[in-house]
């Protein structure tokens, strides 16, 4: 492109290629360090570890690739527990922080097939769509893998949050066995000597419960998520998670709560008949909970109540099966 300035011809086109090789240079550059740092670990290539929420992309490549015969799915109530620590089968450790039954719905569907059986857990918070709307898709696609987090900026700053992390020695947030990582909350609660959930269950009845609106939707999904897994013929148990019975005490104190809560479990049992209701068990006991943390329960109270309870009724159905 050429413009007549001040009497003679000015040639922008040498400017408009530096211009073009610049964008390209830094567009190279963004996407060779999301993929060789690779914070997400999509591509294999993460050599530090996850410092960021990254479960939902990291989970779907590890199904894949590690040798299991069983599945947990479910919250980060579940996320806690350590797979290695549970019997009779060799586990992947699916649960995400947050999840919700579409996405254990969706992660089922796409992931998990010949395995010898699962284990979903449910929370009473996935069902109130006022704190915690309905998800998109998670899938992940071609695009996504050469474009989407190859030239995201976001991804970007996850990568310098990785390499000093890393370098820093700092505790990753998903550890390799896929189990999310209880160190920082372990941190926080040995920093108290007695319970005190005078913070924790204000911040779960205005982040949790606020406004408690009842997901059709997501009973609608787990219709499906049952119906994929008798399809392909996988023994499954399905649970009501050990709620803290302090927060228990809570919800039964609110008159627009218990009702939502016990429609929570009717609905439940209407889709699973068999479904082990551990909410109000010995386990809710909030001794085996954080100190400071009324929500999740210790890693070591997850293993125990899947390997006492959960685990033999799975052993059971899958040689029903056989």
């Amino acid at each position: 492109m050429t413009l007549v300035q001040a009497g003679r011809q000015v040639d922008y086109r040498p400017y408009a290629r530096m211009l073009v090789g610049i964008v390209a240079l830094l567009l190279g550059i963004t996407a060779a360090l999301n993929i060789l740092i690779d914070p997400y670990d999509l591509y294999g290539l993460n050599r530090f570890g996850i410092f960021i929420g990254a479960e939902r992309e990291a989970k779907q490549r590890w199904i894949q690739e590690r040798d299991h015969d069983a599945v947990l799915m479910g919250s980060s109530k579940l996320d806690f527990v350590d797979p290695g620590t549970l019997q009779d089968f060799t586990w992947f450790n699916a649960s995400m922080g947050g999840a919700q039954p579409e996405e254990m719905e969706e992660f089922i569907r796409l992931h998990v097939h010949e395995v010898e059986g699962v284990i979903i857990g449910f929370d009473f918070f996935m069902f109130n769509e006022s704190c915690f709307p309905i998800r998109p898709s998670m899938e992940l696609t071609a695009s996504d893998y050469l474009f989407g987090y190859p030239f995201n900026l976001k991804s970007l700053e996850y990568c310098w949050h990785t390499v000093r992390k890393g370098l820093l020695g700092r505790p990753p947030v998903t550890l390799p066995s896929g189990q999310m990582n209880p160190a920082k909350t372990e941190e926080k609660d040995a920093t108290s000597d007695v319970i005190d959930y005078s913070d924790g269950i204000p911040y779960l009845e205005e982040h949790h419960y606020k406004n408690y609106l009842f997901s059709e939707e997501r009973l609608d999904r787990l219709r499906r998520l049952r119906r994929t897994l008798r399809e392909r013929e996988i023994p499954f148990v399905a649970i009501l998670n050990p709620m803290n019975d302090a927060v228990r005490a809570r919800i039964r104190e609110r008159p627009d709560l218990e009702p939502m809560f016990q429609r929570f479990k009717t609905e439940l049992r209407s889709i699973f008949p068999d479904l082990l209701d551990l909410s109000e068990s010995r386990f809710a006991d909030k001794h085996g909970f954080y100190k400071l943390d009324p929500l999740h329960f210790r890693p070591e109270t997850g293993t125990n109540f899947l390997n006492e309870i959960v685990i033999p009724k799975l052993q059971q159905r899958r040689d029903a099966v056989d």
